[in-house]
């Protein structure tokens, strides 16, 4: 895998930075602890995306991530389940080892959708 700064460090922005990988580890993390415990609890779910981001500032010694946001979309095969499916992301969202292991806030946000209606 070739990496770079990212362009606001002084490089292309075309590849892979470490920082960028950091935050994509946090977002894979959420989807892959979420789909063991949804497994584990036999939740039926069609889709879950999950976007991440995060701030960097300056700070004494020099740059860190100050915060970062997990924002999660779930489309559940029935609507009924929506309790129970935001009580179980919740449960990933503190089970994720990659966000737990940050020093930076990790905030949270949940969407569930129904299921799309078929005809």
């Amino acid at each position: 895998m070739r990496t770079a700064s990212p362009r606001e460090f002084g490089g292309s922005g075309e590849e892979w930075s470490p920082e960028a990988l950091l935050v994509g580890a946090v977002a894979d993390c959420f989807v892959l602890t979420f789909r063991a415990i949804a497994a584990a609890s036999q939740l039926r779910w069609l889709k879950v995306a999950c976007e991440a981001t995060g701030t960097l500032d300056r700070v004494e010694g020099g740059f860190e991530f100050v915060w970062l946001r997990v924002s999660v979309r779930l489309t559940l095969i029935d609507a009924a389940d929506a309790e129970r499916a935001r009580r179980l992301a919740e449960k990933a969202d503190h089970a994720c080892l990659i966000a737990r292991s940050l020093k930076a806030p990790v905030e949270f946000e949940m969407q569930i959708d129904p299921a799309p209606v078929t005809v």
